[in-house]
């Protein structure tokens, strides 16, 4: 299997990416274990109640399976090795991934970015996601690792959040997310060879204005023109 992880600030457009994914692609995405019910509507397919952690830890425990805990300062990550159920907090609510079952040739998964030097630090984790690709949407026109300071990437992240409609609480939620995620952002670069877009121009504002399938299309050349290797994971031109 192969698996393509899309991280990147607000706004900066990772949803609508997932027009390109091929329609065989397996889904990669954990369950939310939210305290305030789901975050969008009650038809949130990933919504699970928060009890479910605590009935999964007895049904593992049961089954002879012992947690592992994970360093993820400041977030708390949690191993199941036997059953292969990763639990862990993202902004302290806690999220539930079991990577079972994932038979496909390709994957897609969106994950918090700072959780993931954690996860792919532990070949026993890594081992069930194949080879993976991390991919970096950047929207400003330095690369992560030239950055100085994260103002450039705090004002792109405003206007992209602004321009889609976001709350004024809401964009100063993500804007203040910035000094925690870029840090990480930059170790997949640096450490854990991450493929950097810089300068991406197709942020999520630009789908709900203009014509989904030229900017879909758009971005995929941006992509393969520099990194041809993940056409593996898109649609074909006429398929989009």
């Amino acid at each position: 299997m192969d698996t393509l992880i899309v991280v990147g600030p607000g706004g900066v457009g990772k949803g609508p990416l997932a027009g390109l994914i091929r329609d065989d692609a397996v889904t990669i995405d954990p369950y939310r274990l939210r305290m305030g019910g789901p975050r969008r509507n009650s038809d949130d397919p990933y919504y699970a109640p928060p009890r479910v952690r605590a009935e999964l830890h007895s049904v593992l425990a049961v089954l002879g399976d012992s947690l592992q805990p994970i360093p993820c300062e400041p977030e708390k990550m949690e191993w199941f090795p036997k059953g292969r159920v990763l639990f862990f907090t993202v902004r302290g609510e806690w999220q539930c991934l079991i990577l079972q079952r994932l038979d496909g040739e390709i994957a897609k998964a969106e994950l918090y970015a700072p959780l993931l030097p954690a996860i792919l630090g532990i070949p026993e984790i890594r081992r069930p996601l194949g080879s993976i690709y991390v991919m970096v949407l950047n929207p400003c026109s330095d690369p992560l690792t030239s950055m100085a300071n994260w103002r450039d990437l705090e004002s792109k992240t405003r206007d992209n959040c602004k321009n889609r409609g976001d709350s004024d609480a809401s964009v100063t939620d993500r804007v203040g997310r910035i000094w925690i995620e870029a840090p990480a952002w930059r170790r997949l670069v640096t450490d854990h060879g991450a493929l950097e877009l810089v300068n991406w121009n197709f942020p999520e504002y630009r789908f709900k204005k203009e014509d989904n399938k030229q900017l879909l299309r758009g971005a995929r050349m941006a992509i393969l023109e520099q990194y041809p290797a993940l056409d593996i994971f898109f649609k074909h031109e006429h398929e989009i």
